[in-house]
Formats: C-alpha cells, structure tokens, sequence
C-alpha cells in the first residue's frame, strides 16, 4: 500500500517519510507547488488510501480522498483498503 504525502520541505515531511519507511511501506510524494488538477491526477493515478498532509495545504488537495481526523472513522477505512 503507497500512501501520498503533500507536505512542504520541512521537518514534519521529514518524519512522516521515515514514519512510512520504518513501518514498511511507500510513498506518493506530492508537491504542494503543483497545480490542483496535477494533485488530483496523482492521487487517482497512485489510489493512495490516505493522504498524509500538512493542514494549511488540505485546500489544495480534492477533498473526496481525504480522510477524516478521527481515529475510529480512520481505523475503519483502513481495515476495509485492499
């Protein structure tokens, strides 16, 4: 399972690539700087079950493949991902 990640050069980038490597698994990078419909062809192209972004650039992401903040809800979708 790849997730994405759109995230600005920073260290919280830096964690959640570690994050995702140490637990075995890859990644979609997406660069916030980017055109909206270039993120949203990303994201349909990869399918990522989750999108792990910073909050201040949710808008820039299509909103019908974002997750929601609560743990449960999450916990759920991710037990139903292929």
């Amino acid at each position: 399972m790849a997730l994405a990640i759109c995230a600005a050069r920073s260290l919280e980038l830096l964690v959640a690539v570690f994050g995702i490597l140490e637990a075995g698994g890859a990644f979609v990078p997406l660069d916030p700087e980017d055109p909206a419909p270039r993120l949203a062809f990303k994201l349909a192209d990869c399918r990522a079950p989750v999108v792990v972004a910073q909050r201040h650039l949710l808008e820039r992401l299509p909103a019908s493949g974002l997750l929601p903040e609560d743990p449960e809800t999450m916990k759920r979708i991710l037990s139903a991902a292929p």
